[in-house]
């Protein structure tokens, strides 16, 4: 956790003194989306995995463009898992659904100063869940199959400690066209921290850990 608060630190002074430096700074704005593969795992008296959830990643792109192939770019973009639900067992079905709000700041650097020009990108994240819900629904055992469900056996947590610094790096490919230009990036983002549930009525709950794929597109003016 440390070390991604220090990287953090590192983008940005180094961004501070290159844009000193540079006389060929300018801004930028786009926008992006693409679909965005979540694997959240819970720890609790063992690791619980869940299925790989797909969904849809959009969002803003501020861009600062320090030279002819090095740029920073802040963004914002929304994601929601909803309702993944982990393998059942006999008696019990373990269900998550966490909406996150994400702002990475980002360094790309260009190896080629051309109309496609492929990229590598290396940053940090900072990552609000809005929302986020643990469920399990339990199925009493009756003799000789399970009983009616019962709202009673459903035990509910909800997120305590709802942000996480992540790390990420992406490769890609940037086609200019005219005064756009068009990012094709693969991104991979890994939570520094966990996200932690609370018990509704007691105790404390699970902690929610992340890793995300990343298929994005879009384009910058």
């Amino acid at each position: 956790m440390k070390k991604i608060y220090l990287c953090f630190i590192v983008i940005v002074l180094t961004m501070s003194d290159l844009v000193a430096q540079s006389k060929n700074v300018r801004w930028g704005m786009g926008v992006f989306g693409g679909i965005n593969r979540s694997r959240p795992e819970l720890s609790t008296s063992n690791v619980q995995s869940f299925p790989d959830h797909y969904g849809l990643l959009l969002g803003l792109d501020l861009n600062l463009r320090l030279n002819k192939r090095s740029s920073f770019h802040l963004q914002l973009s929304y994601t929601s898992i909803d309702k993944v639900n982990a393998n059942r067992s006999y008696r019990d079905i373990p269900s998550l659904g966490v909406s996150t709000i994400k702002i990475p700041l980002l360094y790309r650097y260009r190896f080629l100063n051309t109309k496609i020009a492929p990229f590598l990108e290396v940053g940090v994240g900072y990552n609000q869940a809005t929302k986020g819900y643990y469920r399990i629904h339990t199925y009493p055992i009756c003799d000789p199959g399970p009983c009616q469900v019962d709202p009673n056996f459903e035990f509910n947590y909800d997120l305590s400690t709802k942000s996480a610094v992540s790390a990420i790096a992406g490769i890609g490919a940037n086609v200019t066209l005219g005064k756009i230009s068009i990012p094709i990036t693969v991104r991979y983002e890994h939570y520094g921290n966990d996200l932690l549930f609370s018990a509704r009525f007691f105790g404390s709950g699970p902690q929610l850990q992340f890793e995300n794929i990343s298929l994005l597109t879009g384009i910058n003016f």
